[in-house]
């Protein structure tokens, strides 16, 4: 998988090998295998970059992610400002804060998705829709895809540096 070890390197497999037999000649051996996978989600650096002024002008902007997850999980993103916000003050007529829309799509290993879909001032507020189930599938070595779409300005914007803190989290469920 791009940009995340290996699966296998995360979870510290370990596999255990017992041979028995008689002290006496035997027509047979028992060999008993154990083996251990720990649990193990994460969730790999984004790919690609957010432009703004193309933002703005209505185009939407994707980002991948890596997704490793060995067990079924819960997706969950959430906001800190619920949009982009400036420093600058809002006036009449001039906005300082631009709401989006994100989609996040994780592929599942058996060939599902797990999505959510939301509003940035629903991902600040931790709505339902800032969460998803995958269900009893698993994602194993999969690029989840992001998708940000600003929502039309009826205001001009202040000038200033827009900023938001997204957060996406894939949690075992145990």
């Amino acid at each position: 998988m791009r940009g995340l070890p290996g699966l296998w390197a995360l979870t510290g497999a370990a596999l255990w090998l017992a041979i028995s037999a008689p002290a006496s000649a035997s027509d047979s051996v028992r060999i008993e295998l154990e083996g251990s996978i720990s649990v193990a989600c994460g969730v790999g650096t984004a790919a690609g970059a957010f432009d703004f002024q193309a933002a703005l002008r209505g185009a939407p902007q994707r980002l991948s992610l890596g997704v490793d997850c060995n067990v079924p999980y819960t997706l969950v993103a959430t906001s800190l400002n619920g949009g982009l916000l400036t420093d600058a003050p809002s006036a009449p007529g001039i906005a300082n804060h631009v709401a989006y829309d994100l989609r996040v799509a994780v592929p599942t290993t058996g060939g599902g998705q797990v999505a959510l879909a939301c509003a940035s001032a629903q991902l600040a507020a931790s709505a339902p829709c800032a969460t998803a189930d995958s269900g009893n599938e698993i994602s194993i070595g999969q690029m989840a895809d992001v998708t940000m779409t600003l929502k039309g300005q009826g205001e001009a914007l202040a000038a200033g540096t827009y900023d938001d803190v997204i957060m996406i989290q894939v949690l075992p469920r145990t």
